[in-house]
């Protein structure tokens, strides 16, 4: 019997050993398909990029950056990296699914201080912009209403009487 439950033990073993060594060839393989993939995404845009400012360049023209386009790509790339590890921490099923919930809560917490910063912004923006488009407004119609007096005095100036 104990021969019968040394080979099992054995096995056993062996099995999780096996386990084990496909669970970190997975992640290995999982992380290289990652980096292949972004890989082939920032070749196809550079790709794009050399043919639109070739053509561009030939008309004269230059492609305006945008500053939000790294950010982004670098917010992209954190969720990706933060999922990769989010899933390939071992952990159970229950841990996970409650760390996924923390993390959402903090970020739709953040989202909701950002958006009322970004609102008061905007609210003191539209009051910067008012008081702005009131004062051309009024810097406007004083200069018509010189230009008008203007004309007024020029149609009505001295008159020279005609003798015949």
């Amino acid at each position: 019997m104990s021969s019968i439950a040394t080979t099992a033990g054995n096995a056993t073993e062996h099995i999780k050993d096996t386990a084990t060594r496909t669970a970190a060839q997975a992640k290995g393989s999982f992380l290289e398909l990652g980096t292949q993939v972004l890989r082939l995404v920032n070749g196809l845009r550079v790709l794009e990029m050399r043919t639109a400012d070739n053509l561009l360049d030939r008309v004269g023209l230059q492609r305006r950056e945008s500053a939000l386009r790294p950010v982004l790509w670098f917010a992209a790339g954190a969720v990706v990296a933060g999922s990769a590890v989010l899933l390939l921490t071992p952990a159970t099923g229950k841990q996970l699914r409650s760390r996924i919930a923390k993390l959402l809560t903090a970020g739709i917490d953040e989202a909701k201080s950002v958006e009322h910063g970004v609102e008061a912004k905007l609210e003191a923006l539209a009051g910067d912009a008012k008081k702005t488009v009131a004062a051309a407004t009024s810097n406007v119609e004083a200069r018509v209403g010189v230009a008008l007096d203007e004309m007024g005095k020029r149609s009505h100036g001295p008159q020279t009487e005609k003798h015949s």
